[in-house]
């Protein structure tokens, strides 16, 4: 399964997503990513997503998360990139 896939199912389950959802499939890439910290592409700057594993919770530097606490497409990219690395591990 791709991550448009997964970021369909998602948005299939959470309607009030789809709309971030599916622009945060175009938003991550592998080159910029590191161990629990990854640089997302913004519309005008990278923001910087950290992901905190024990407390199964992540940070963005965007306004979206930072001022109005909502889940931004930012985290929803690294989210669905975390999601589907872990269904291509399983299937190999």
């Amino acid at each position: 399964m791709d991550v448009a896939e997964l970021a369909a199912r998602w948005a299939a389950l959470n309607p009030e997503l789809a709309d971030r959802l599916s622009r945060a499939v175009v938003l991550i890439e592998p080159s910029t990513m590191a161990r629990d910290v990854y640089y997302v592409r913004g519309a005008e700057t990278p923001h910087t997503v950290v992901v905190d594993r024990t407390a199964k919770a992540s940070t963005c530097t965007c306004a979206d998360h930072k001022y109005r606490g909502v889940r931004c497409k930012h985290r929803l990219a690294v989210a669905l990139s975390e999601v589907a690395k872990r269904k291509v591990k399983k299937a190999a």
